[in-house]
């Protein structure tokens, strides 16, 4: 009860089957290996998005960008930047 009132789990509690039935959790602090992970995370986000960005860039006849590791579509919208 406590748990749910401080907002650190959500659920919901049934009395008359006597079960609990935890929806969402939160995690109160950050480990050096959890934010590892989450930076290990990050990186493979940010190499999926330049790979996509430079696909992109290819199909629609743009170069894949210059030594300064930023790129920039020609989408009429606008630069699009990649910042390493």
């Amino acid at each position: 009860m406590r748990a749910i009132g401080s907002k650190l789990i959500e659920g919901r509690i049934d009395q008359v089957a006597g079960t609990v039935t935890i929806t969402r959790c939160t995690q109160r602090s950050f480990s050096a290996a959890d934010w590892e992970g989450l930076s290990s995370r990050l990186a493979a986000i940010s190499d999926a998005l330049t790979s996509a960005n430079a696909m992109l860039l290819s199909r629609a006849g743009g170069g894949a960008g210059g030594s300064s590791g930023k790129s920039t579509a020609q989408s009429g919208r606008g630069p699009l930047q990649v910042v390493h």
